[in-house]
């Protein structure tokens, strides 16, 4: 965290680039000390045309952490919202949280759309109990 520290003293003009790298070893501090940096560079990563679900998770685990919850959703409803990444574990994992969220606040139907979602993409690269699993999630009504 010192070198980030120091980072910020000597080029803060690179906060306002979505700079992939840079992002990720903010977010991986968890550091609300951070929060002003990594609010410059998600915005910017955000407006770009560039996507990962990767980068994008690690930025809404970071909100999170610091207890931005309202951050933490608006993150994972952009990754769910992506066509094409089903194959990454970060797209799954974020149908997953954000469809436990969807039925833990009363929005069943949404919640389990996403965690089929998630059973869906895991077809080709987890494991039937992953499925399973999910499917189990989902419940019955209640």
């Amino acid at each position: 965290e010192g070198l980030l520290r120091q980072y910020i003293k000597l080029a803060p003009e690179n906060f306002h680039q979505p700079d992939w790298c840079l992002l990720t070893a903010f977010t991986a501090t968890r550091n609300p000390e951070f929060r002003e940096q990594v609010n410059l560079m998600s915005r910017a990563y955000r407006t770009s045309s560039r996507f990962h679900p990767d980068l994008s998770l690690a930025i809404a685990d970071y909100y999170l952490a610091i207890g931005e919850e309202q951050h933490y959703i608006d993150w994972l409803e952009d990754i769910v919202r992506r066509v094409g990444y089903g194959e990454e574990a970060s797209m799954r994992q974020a149908c997953v949280d954000l469809g436990s969220r969807r039925l833990k606040d009363g929005h069943e139907a949404e919640g389990r759309r996403l965690l089929w979602q998630a059973a869906q993409y895991g077809r080709a690269v987890e494991s039937p109990a992953y499925q399973q699993n999910l499917i189990s999630q989902m419940g019955g009504p209640r």
